[in-house]
């Protein structure tokens, strides 16, 4: 059996395009969330938060069931907030679609035991366009139609963009993917989740079999700089993961069997972490003691140039860096990269 995890969510109001929010965003543009709760249906909770683009978070105390949390706006965004409790025990994330500045209402009810499911916001077309197809996907059991149609309806909407970045790995190819970005007003291709599925076509494109691998930089464990093309002349694996990913992890045993049998054949090992934080991973390398290059994707290197849809992936590369196959996922019965070397070094 396979184990990976994907990098990886009604009131409508008056049609509104990106092209108009492009128009409306800029310096001194806020969202702001107003929260208009009966007293008794936010009770368990204290704080809400949202995370800013760069470091750091704005917060706001929930009083009598009632806040105001002003955000800044810059451009159409997946705003995540986050509720807590008073003694930040529990902690409740939703993500919101806000497709334009200005101030949206939540209401209904949050609770420990049932979460955001009865809690709505007022004001954002994208959002409500959102939680109608989150509806729809559930009860026609994903079969991928859900998708293709929202777009065809929906093509100059910010909800159509986030959708396919969202959903785009459970279309049947990146054909598919690119048909329908292509469907996409301009505007909307042009807002961050609509500029990350333009990446990952134009990697997908670039990461079949037989192309050739374009070098790269990254630090490792020790904060050297370690290059693609420090390698060249040996097989190599590029194996991304991530010290949260289970699936990664139960990898390495067998791995390191991989390992210890063809290294002295030409065999080369590179692990690449999406972590974000640098302290998690060097955890994890101390933890696992994987003889091999240990190296930080802080150049998020697995979304803009390998298109990556989930951990772990593994790439086997040529002597002449060359890609030769690529996985994803662990099998515990079977292992591709490892069948293909075999091959290739005479074992």
């Amino acid at each position: 059996m396979k184990h990976f995890i994907f990098i990886t969510l009604i009131s409508l109001f008056a049609a509104c395009t990106v092209t108009d929010v492009n128009a409306q965003a800029g310096k001194g543009a806020f969202i702001i969330f107003k929260g208009s709760f009966a007293p008794d249906s936010i009770k368990q909770f204290t704080w809400v938060f949202a995370q800013r683009e760069g470091e750091g978070r704005d917060s706001a105390l929930i009083k009598d069931g009632h806040f105001t949390l002003k955000v800044p706006f810059s451009s159409p965004v997946a705003k995540r907030l986050d509720f807590t409790t008073g003694d930040h025990g529990v902690s409740l994330p939703v993500i919101y679609l806000i497709d334009k500045p200005g101030t949206y209402t939540l209401t209904g009810s949050i609770s420990i035991n049932n979460g955001l499911q009865y809690c709505r916001l007022l004001g954002s077309v994208s959002d409500s366009l959102f939680r109608s197809f989150q509806h729809l996907y559930s009860a026609a059991g994903r079969t991928g139609t859900e998708v293709t149609d929202f777009i065809k309806n929906h093509r100059d909407n910010y909800a159509a963009a986030y959708i396919l970045y969202q959903y785009g790995d459970n279309m049947q190819s990146m054909e598919t993917v690119e048909q329908l970005y292509d469907q996409l007003t301009t505007s909307v291709r042009t807002t961050n989740e609509g500029q990350t599925v333009y990446k990952r076509i134009n990697s997908a494109k670039n990461m079949q079999p037989g192309s050739t691998l374009a070098d790269f930089t990254l630090p490792d464990d020790k904060d050297k700089p370690v290059s693609l093309s420090s390698f060249k002349g040996k097989y190599v694996i590029l194996d991304f993961w991530a010290s949260w990913c289970h699936p990664c992890r139960m990898s390495f045993p067998h791995m390191r069997e991989v390992y210890q049998h063809y290294k002295d054949k030409g065999l080369v090992i590179c692990s690449i972490s999406i972590d974000k934080y640098k302290s998690d991973w060097l955890k994890a390398v101390a933890e696992e003691k994987n003889p091999w290059v240990q190296l930080l994707d802080n150049k998020s290197l697995a979304q803009d140039v390998f298109a990556l849809r989930g951990v772990p992936t593994q790439m086997l590369i040529s002597p002449e860096g060359k890609i030769l196959l690529t996985t994803i996922g662990y099998d515990e019965t079977k292992d591709e990269i490892a069948d293909k070397l075999s091959s290739l070094l005479k074992d």
